[in-house]
C-alpha cells in the first residue's frame, strides 16, 4: 500500500498540470474548449449549421465539468500524497490493516536506532548520507537557477518601472526562502515537515506558472506583453511601428521554460529528499547526531 500510494500520486500529478496546460486551462476560453471539450460535450457536431461559429456557439458549454476534471485530479493526487504520508509515519501496515503491539518496533526503526546509536552501518549509511546530501543540493541548486532567471527579468521590469507579476514574486520568494533554509539550515530540526512543505509550495507555483497562457510554447499573451517583453528589453527605445509578436517573437522562451522545469525538479527533490528521511525514520536531531 505504501508504495501504491506513491505510483498513484506522481501518476496523478503528471496527469493533472497536463490538463491545466490546455490552451484556455481553467477559463474555458481556448482552442481546447471550443474545439474539442466544450464542442464535444454540448454534442455541437449533431446537425452543425453551415455558419457555425466556434467561439460563440460553443462558449462556456461543459466549463464547469472540466473545471471539476482538473480540481478532483489535484485532489486525488494529493489525497495519495496525503495517505502516504500517514502511511510512511507509522510504518506500512498489513494486509488486514491492523497495525499490531509487536510490531511497533519495526526493522526500519531499528536500523534508524542503530543508525544513531553507533553510526556504524556500513553501506546503508552511506547511502542515506550520499541521497540526503545530493536531494538537498539538487533542491538548493534548482531554487539557485530559478531565482537567478526570475531575479533577471524583475530587474528588466524595474528598470520599464512597470508592476511586476505576482506569480514572479511568489517564484522569487519561494526560491529565496528555499535557498535561506538550504544554505542557513543544512541539517534542520524537523526535516521532514520542513521538506514536505517546500514540496507543496513548489508545486503550486510550478503549476501557476505552467497554467499561463501560452506558457510552455511561448506563443501567448504572457510571452508578448510580459516575459519576452521585458527580458528582451523593448520597453527601450521602442519605435512608433513596433508590433509586439512579431518583434518579440521567441525571446527569453528558453529561460522561461527553465524556470518552470527548475521549479518541478525543486518540488520532486524536496520530495524525494523527505521520503529518504521519512523512510530512515530520522528527524532533524537525529540527523546532527548521525552525519
Amino acid at each position: 500500500m505504501y508504495i501504491n500510494d506513491l505510483t498513484m500520486f506522481i501518476l496523478w500529478m503528471v496527469d493533472a498540470p497536463l490538463l491545466l496546460q490546455k490552451p484556455g486551462g481553467l477559463s474555458c476560453d481556448g482552442s481546447w474548449q471550443y474545439n474539442y471539450w466544450g464542442y464535444y460535450w454540448g454534442t455541437f457536431w449533431r446537425d452543425q449549421p453551415a455558419n457555425f461559429d466556434a467561439a460563440t456557439d460553443v462558449g462556456s458549454s461543459g466549463c464547469q465539468q472540466w473545471n471539476l476534471v482538473v480540481i478532483f485530479a489535484f485532489v486525488i493526487a494529493f489525497s495519495y500524497l496525503i495517505n502516504f504520508v500517514i502511511v510512511g509515519s507509522i510504518g506500512q501496515a498489513p494486509s488486514s490493516f491492523t497495525i499490531r503491539p509487536e510490531h511497533k518496533h519495526s526493522s526500519k526503526t531499528k536500523s534508524a536506532a542503530r543508525l544513531v546509536s553507533d553510526g556504524s552501518c556500513g553501506s546503508t549509511s552511506l547511502w542515506f548520507t550520499a541521497s540526503y546530501v545530493g536531494f538537498r543540493i539538487l533542491g538548493i541548486a534548482a531554487a539557485t537557477v530559478v531565482a537567478g532567471l526570475v531575479g533577471t527579468s524583475i530587474a528588466s521590469t524595474s528598470k520599464a518601472h512597470d508592476y511586476v507579476d505576482s506569480r514572479i514574486i511568489y517564484t522569487i520568494v519561494i526560491a529565496g526562502l528555499n535557498l535561506w533554509d538550504g544554505l542557513t539550515f543544512i541539517i534542520p530540526f524537523n526535516v521532514f515537515p520542513n521538506v514536505f512543505t517546500f514540496f507543496i509550495l513548489w508545486i503550486v507555483d510550478a503549476t501557476l506558472l505552467l497554467h499561463i497562457d501560452g506558457s510552455l510554447t511561448c506563443n501567448g499573451s504572457w510571452q508578448y506583453t510580459y516575459w519576452g517583453y521585458y527580458w528582451g528589453q523593448f520597453w527601450n527605445n521602442k519605435p512608433a511601428d513596433f508590433d509586439t509578436i512579431a518583434t518579440v517573437g521567441s525571446t527569453g522562451c528558453h529561460q522561461w521554460q527553465l524556470v518552470i522545469a527548475f521549479a518541478f525538479l525543486a518540488a520532486f527533490s524536496h520530495f524525494f529528499h523527505g521520503l529518504i528521511v521519512r523512510s530512515a525514520g530520522f528527524n532533524g536531531p537525529m540527523l546532527r547526531h548521525s552525519l
